[in-house]
């Protein structure tokens, strides 16, 4: 009999991917969907409607799962009701989970959580983010709500860096579109570390945490490679088919940012005449935050999860260009 995961966003970017490599590991998935219409359910997927926010909906559902797969995020206007949704989610999720009598809870977190340095290495020792972004600021509160107990199923939080591959999230799918639209701004002229982890090898990493002896802790999860993100971009510009970055110093690139910002009349005036007498697309603003980060050249390490997960990611952003879906 196939042991069986429970697994919450299995609609989203990771999970379609984490589905479809358990289902093809000889695992049975149980998929928590808010949707109406999720992808058609198979002989080893089968799907529960429902939200974190009602225990009930799927509390029977964990019954007889050997593991639990946490993908998915509340998501709020209002920065505190997002992270109060998520922490109070995740802690009945894995409170039902013992409940039941599973095992082993797997939950996906970030590399967004730890305080980004200039330079140097990033392990699991680091300290917490300071930083006010509602994600990052989640992302911390469900860390230490989880961290903090001390009972309920094996704990395993693992933390993506960029997550990348065919076409899809955030760095693949609505950063090339954007690209395609116009231009975003690179600060440090792209001399700063992507931190990348392509999203089938983050799929690994699930199995890998579902299936070693035992689990306890954070894994940083990237590819550890020192790829920059000049040839991050070079790839996303060789999909696109023309230049789409400007590449700049981090204080050029702040000082722009804060000009496409403004939405004065005569501010965005200047900008439409501007694109209209030299032809050229439009340029994304940026969140100072997001810039200061991409000018970082610090190496998150995934040492500990190659030394306890057995986990060694073979994708590499040169072999699959753009997307790497290969």
């Amino acid at each position: 009999m196939k042991p069986v995961v429970f697994l919450t966003g299995a609609s989203g970017y990771v999970g379609r991917h984490v589905v479809s490599l358990l289902t093809s590991s000889g695992w049975a998935v149980r998929a928590l969907t808010r949707r109406r219409d999720p992808a058609p359910a198979g002989k080893d997927l089968s799907w529960v409607t429902g939200d974190l926010a009602d225990v009930d909906c799927f509390v029977r559902a964990l019954e007889g799962c050997a593991a639990v797969v946490h993908c998915a995020r509340a998501n709020h206007d209002n920065a505190t009701e997002w992270s109060t949704l998520d922490v109070e989610g995740t802690l009945a999720l894995r409170a039902a989970a013992g409940q039941m009598g599973v095992q082993r809870f797997i939950h996906v977190s970030t590399i967004s959580v730890y305080e980004l340095p200039t330079d140097g290495l990033v392990d699991e020792t680091g300290p917490y983010t300071t930083r006010d972004d509602a994600y990052s600021q989640s992302k911390v509160a469900i860390e230490r709500a989880l961290l903090a107990q001390t009972d309920g199923p094996e704990l395993g939080i693992l933390q993506p860096g960029c997550v990348y591959g065919s076409s899809g999230g955030w760095w693949t799918g609505t950063v090339l579109e954007l690209m395609r639209r116009g231009m975003l701004l690179v600060p440090d002229h792209g001399r700063g570390i992507a931190n990348l982890i392509h999203v089938q090898d983050l799929a690994d990493a699930v199995r890998a945490a579902l299936t070693v002896g035992r689990i306890d802790g954070r894994f940083i999860i990237t590819d550890g490679r020192p790829i920059t993100w000049a040839a991050f971009y070079d790839a996303l510009e060789a999909e696109v088919g023309r230049p789409a970055t400007v590449r700049r110093s981090t204080e050029e690139c702040l000082t722009m940012a804060a000009r496409l910002r403004d939405r004065g009349v005569l501010a965005r005036l200047r900008r439409e005449l501007g694109r209209r007498w030299t032809g050229s697309p439009p340029v994304f603003p940026a969140e100072d935050s997001a810039l200061i980060q991409a000018s970082s050249r610090a190496v998150f390490s995934p040492a500990r999860a190659a030394a306890v997960l057995q986990f060694r990611p073979t994708r590499r952003l040169a072999q699959d260009r753009s997307t790497g879906s290969r």
